[in-house]
């Protein structure tokens, strides 16, 4: 299976670890907002899903449910290109920077 990540979007750190999202096309099936988080220095990703509050907590749903392989693939590519654009975003940042 064919997997290209065609969106990145990176966001300011949250206090959740959210660090962006990615759309990921696998094949010919686009899947948006994989979330990609980092916490304690571990980058992790989730596929999609919907919230909602059950007992006065939040649950998460997923939308599509992935084959484990398929899932430790679709992952190595988003990090892959995560830490590929924060290299370029740091570089930029070192080179164009104030000083």
């Amino acid at each position: 299976m064919k997997i290209e990540v065609v969106s990145l979007r990176l966001v300011d750190p949250k206090e959740s670890g959210l660090r962006g999202f990615a759309d990921v096309k696998l094949d010919d099936i686009l899947v948006r907002d994989f979330r990609i988080f980092q916490r304690n220095g571990k980058p992790y990703i989730q596929p999609p899903h919907t919230t909602f509050k059950k007992d006065g907590q939040i649950k998460f749903n997923p939308i599509v449910d992935f084959p484990e392989e398929l899932k430790a693939q679709v992952s190595a590519a988003i990090l892959t290109a995560f830490f590929r654009e924060k290299e370029q975003t740091h570089g930029n940042l070192l080179r164009f920077g104030p000083g």
